[in-house]
């Protein structure tokens, strides 16, 4: 019985370890379990929210499917190109283009480099931020992939 209940508890430790898991207060939590409660975390942050992240920065929501969470945001347009160009301008393509690299850099550092957000990473949780304007239309769509974007943050300290 002994060698029964042995062989049991290394099956069901091999099958949890065949999952992409983390270690959580102790306790092992599978990617499997991860997906099915971000959701709540999504609806618990969100109570909190809008929050104004910087001057030009309001995030609105934050919703989860699959492995991503999707960070919403509204841009001001006007403080945003000001930001960028250090006077009043446009907003054009290439302003938007060089503020994504500096604002996907950012973004990256941030979640590479955050011990509160190892568990996230370790179980391939993508952060998606999506900033619209005022009026809702789309500026930029960032992705942060800890299992592509990380490795070169983390190879570069």
């Amino acid at each position: 019985m002994k060698y029964l209940l042995t062989i049991l508890l290394l099956t069901l430790s091999s099958l949890a370890l065949a999952e992409r898991s983390t270690i959580v207060d102790g306790n092992v939590v599978t990617k499997s379990q991860w997906l099915a409660i971000m959701p709540r975390v999504a609806n618990d942050y969100s109570e909190r929210l809008p929050m104004t992240v910087d001057s030009v920065t309001l995030l609105m929501s934050l919703r989860a499917y699959n492995d991503t969470f999707t960070y919403v945001y509204t841009l001001d347009r006007a403080g945003y190109s000001k930001l960028i160009h250090g006077e009043d301008a446009e907003l054009t393509p290439e302003t938007i283009a060089y503020g994504r690299n500096v604002q996907r850099k950012i973004l990256v550092n941030i979640y590479c480099t955050n011990p509160e957000l190892k568990n996230w990473k370790a179980l391939g949780t993508k952060l998606r931020h999506v900033y619209s304007d005022k009026v809702g239309v789309h500026i930029m769509t960032i992705l942060v992939d800890p299992d592509l974007d990380c490795q070169k943050v983390i190879g570069n300290v």
